[in-house]
């Protein structure tokens, strides 16, 4: 039997947000010393986020058009519900360890 190599929509933009956002993240460090100016720090990952968001979705659209994009199945679906809960609650708890820093 042969293996299926088509890839679930979505796969390709996961897959530019996530290499953006490794690749250009630490760009923000050099920008907010440059400029002596700490709110720089957060524009590598914007850059990073923005470009692999662009690039991926040209993959995604360039790999539709080929015929390599199926719907995502009712378990990638929870995987990815899964994920993005556990994402969020990273998040709070780094917002809530933030303020407890900021405010002691």
């Amino acid at each position: 039997m042969e293996k299926d190599n088509k890839k679930h929509e979505g796969h390709y933009k996961s897959l530019g947000v996530t290499i953006g956002f490794a690749s250009f993240a630490g760009i923000g460090i050099p920008i907010s010393i440059i400029f002596d100016n700490m709110s720089f720090i957060g524009i590598g990952v914007i850059a990073g986020v923005l470009l692999g968001s662009i690039i991926g979705e040209a993959m995604e659209k360039k790999q539709a058009a080929a015929g390599n994009i199926r719907p995502m199945n009712e378990e990638e679906i929870k995987k990815k519900k899964n994920q993005i809960k556990i994402l969020m609650l990273l998040g709070l708890l780094g917002f809530v360890v933030l303020m407890y820093f900021q405010l002691r």
